[in-house]
């Protein structure tokens, strides 16, 4: 593919799998416990769904911290993380809310479904925040003020 052949994107493209990676391993554990949370224990769904969000947030941010950003903890990444994915679980639960209206599937099942909302959403808020929180910080020479 000639679109790959840019450096600036094939760096964007190898981050993307890695957070799909990541996201990948994050995603069936947290649906595990959804489904565990949800099909066998019954919980309101408005519970479960942000109690697994928070857990995968902590977990996600520090495996793409890692593996895929190479960078170690910083207190400005991870509030960042926190923006983008509370952002990311509001789209899915306004997502939710709307298939739960018009579709007749389990909570479970509509859970999965907002999975590619959510995730297009964080992928491009996270590798924004870490993109922009790895610039330089410019720093403009103020103008000479001569009398």
């Amino acid at each position: 593919m000639a679109l790959l052949k840019h450096p600036k994107h094939k760096k964007i493209a190898k981050r993307f799998l890695g957070f799909g990676s990541v996201g990948l391993f994050i995603t069936l554990l947290g649906n595990l416990f959804l489904y565990i949370l949800l099909e066998l224990l019954n919980w309101n769904v408005y519970l479960a769904y942000p109690l697994i969000y928070m857990i995968n947030i902590c977990i996600a941010y520090y495996l793409n911290g890692k593996l895929v950003f190479k960078q170690s903890f910083n207190w400005k990444h991870l509030g960042g993380f926190y923006i983008a994915y509370l952002s990311g679980m509001l789209i899915g639960l306004i997502v939710l809310t709307l298939f739960r209206a018009i579709l007749p599937y389990s909570d479970f099942v509509l859970t999965v479904l907002t999975l590619p909302f959510t995730i297009v959403w964080n992928f491009t808020f996270v590798n924004l925040i870490f993109s922009r929180l790895n610039s330089p910080i410019k720093v403009e020479a103020s103008p000479n003020i001569a009398g």
